[in-house]
């Protein structure tokens, strides 16, 4: 299964800001050339999934992240709002007994992954407490969700910049935040509806795919790296420069499949 074509589907649901007919999302995908039977297809898979739901009756079906996938949006936009909040330089020591099936612990580690827990040991995870509300509400679900502990403080020996560096891939990071803004900038003088859209779901899904290995950082933790900040501030002018533009596109493809809906 086409992970663009995953992310794209789910970019659709998430840029209309509405649960999605299967002949909508059809249409709106045939922006970026997938096939009807491409998308019908993947609809099939994301449900089987549970990436998405669908409910309604049969005629009038409609789909929408499920909720754990809505826990990865909400994820990725926390990322993109880039919290001002400042560090205090306490960390969240978070220790779990994993799953004893296979699969469930690589999943675990995986959510964890992507929440900005790093491994310390087997079964021990940390993270900067920062955003502080958001980083704990996090840590407190892991540990409601199965036998653990999480401790906030300060390290008697503190994690030095290097181990830091490695832990979360700062340098390769910041590199490829880089190449992605310089690519976006050289799409923003798009101005026809249809093809604004597509190019909002294409760099979407690039940038959620790439958002999705950024850790949560605080800005002390960066240190002269700028690139994914730079990176956010253009994407999200893009972006709201792209919706407009493509808005009258999106308000006939959403309004012209409701009014044939209503006259059916």
């Amino acid at each position: 299964m086409s992970e663009a074509t995953r992310t794209s589907i789910i970019g659709a649901l998430v840029a209309c800001g509405r649960p999605l007919t299967a002949p909508q999302v059809v249409r709106l995908m045939a922006t970026l050339g997938i096939s009807a039977t491409n998308v019908r297809s993947h609809l099939t898979r994301l449900i089987s999934d549970g990436v998405l739901v669908r409910r309604g009756a049969r005629r009038r079906q409609v789909y929408w992240p499920s909720e754990t996938r809505q826990l990865i949006v909400g994820g990725i936009h926390a990322r993109l709002g880039r919290a001002n909040e400042r560090w205090n330089g306490r960390w969240l020591i978070l220790s779990l007994t994993l799953p004893a099936n296979r699969d469930a612990r690589a999943a675990l580690r995986a959510q964890l992954e992507f929440d900005g827990f790093r491994a310390h040991s087997m079964a021990t995870f940390l993270r900067p407490a920062w955003p502080r509300r958001w980083a704990r509400e996090r840590a407190l679900g892991y540990v409601e969700r199965g036998s653990g502990v999480c401790v906030e403080g300060s390290p008697l020996v503190p994690i030095d910049r290097a181990t830091i560096n490695t832990m979360y891939h700062l340098g390769a990071l910041d590199r490829t935040a880089r190449r992605l803004r310089k690519q976006i900038t050289r799409l923003r003088h798009e101005h026809l509806p249809e093809r604004a859209f597509a190019l909002r779901l294409s760099i979407g899904a690039r940038v959620a795919s790439f958002i999705g290995h950024d850790p949560n950082l605080p800005p002390e933790l960066w240190g002269v790296r700028r690139a994914l900040h730079a990176l956010v501030k253009e994407y999200r002018a893009f972006d709201a420069q792209m919706r407009t533009r493509a808005q009258p596109f999106v308000a006939e493809v959403l309004d012209g499949e409701s009014s044939r809906a209503a006259s059916s």
